[in-house]
């Protein structure tokens, strides 16, 4: 739903709808019987990583990669839940239970988790794209930014200027 008329509610709307458009996704994705879905995402503007875990009615728990073009819904929930000043989640875990309860949980400032280390300028290029003032980045943030801030500049020098992020200037909306 990113039409014109999906802009114009109310972000809380918008996110409510983002996700339950993960979770039914997820739902339809998983083709085995399941007890309880857990969704996992680390998400940077340039680089995200998905996973699905799926606890079986034995108690085992399996693993799955989240459905294609997964990353445009995500993107869209970060874009929705932007503030100000004080940037969008870097990561998200959502719960599903076989009776439909879904919980979701965003992490706004503690340090995604990964499952190999990712670039530091993503970080660079994550701020661009949702800035956030200097007292709302937190130290491990900071330093990830003057790592980036010195590979994009090394980039500069060799590639020439890159492309920067859009900003997002306004809850869910872009310049």
């Amino acid at each position: 739903m990113s039409d014109g008329k999906a802009s114009q509610l109310p972000p809380f709307i918008r996110q409510g709808q983002r996700v339950e458009e993960i979770a039914r996704a997820i739902v339809a994705k998983v083709q085995v019987p399941w007890t309880e879905l857990r969704y996992k995402i680390s998400s940077l503007a340039p680089y995200s990583e998905h996973l699905i875990y799926i606890t079986l009615p034995s108690g085992e728990e399996d693993r799955e990669f989240a459905p294609r073009g997964f990353t445009k819904v995500t993107d869209e929930l970060r874009t929705v839940m932007y503030r100000p000043g004080k940037g969008t989640w870097f990561s998200a875990a959502f719960t599903i239970s076989a009776a439909g309860s879904v919980d979701a949980a965003f992490n706004f400032d503690e340090e995604p988790e990964w499952s190999r280390p990712t670039e530091p300028v993503f970080y660079v290029q994550d701020l661009e794209r949702y800035p956030r003032y200097e007292s709302a980045i937190p130290p491990w943030l900071a330093h990830q930014l003057e790592l980036g801030r010195l590979e994009d500049a090394e980039y500069d020098k060799v590639e020439g200027p890159r492309k920067r992020w859009t900003p997002v200037t306004e809850i869910g909306e872009t310049l």
